[in-house]
């Protein structure tokens, strides 16, 4: 009766462990995610584009993703640092093709974004943060590189390449 007393004791405390470190991500991860950061608020997800496999970056608070193609990322000085491209095309819609470099830092103490498209920022693709922005307040959509403090161009400018 002790032992199964004691074995029914270890299950429990094991079981209340695992659970315990699920609480504090409050967006789990999900099969397609690579790497998730903080609390699972930014993601990076792998994923098609145009028939080719990709890891695009993920705002779990919306449910939209605010680099559909990141091409190199890193963490350093509590941020994240990713360097990605948006691109695509309409048939019907009448724009034929767009494509622009989109840099991002994520501040891991506050879970705090700034996304910098150059060369701008397309309406479309404005309007897609924007309402993530609006609901959420994490994100800050800057119209210029230079705004980025130099700390953060630095490493920005070394991932690109």
């Amino acid at each position: 009766m002790k032992k199964c007393v004691l074995l029914l004791s270890a299950f429990l405390v094991c079981l209340l462990l695992v659970c315990c470190t699920r609480i504090k991500e409050r967006y789990p991860e999900g099969k397609d995610t690579v790497e998730s950061f903080g609390d699972g608020t930014y993601q990076i997800l792998r994923g098609n584009f145009e028939d080719k496999e990709c890891v695009g970056l993920s705002f779990s608070p919306a449910g939209v993703h605010l680099i559909p193609k990141v091409k190199t990322y890193q963490e350093k000085n509590g941020c994240i640092y990713l360097v990605g491209v948006d691109e695509g095309y309409y048939i019907n819609g009448k724009k034929v093709s767009w494509k622009f470099a989109v840099y991002a830092v994520i501040d891991l103490s506050n879970n705090h974004i700034q996304i910098c498209a150059i060369p701008e920022i397309d309406s479309e693709y404005n309007f897609r943060i924007s309402q993530a922005a609006l609901d959420t307040g994490l994100i800050t959509i800057i119209g210029d590189y230079s705004v980025f403090s130099q700390k953060d161009r630095l490493v920005l400018d070394a991932m690109k390449g």
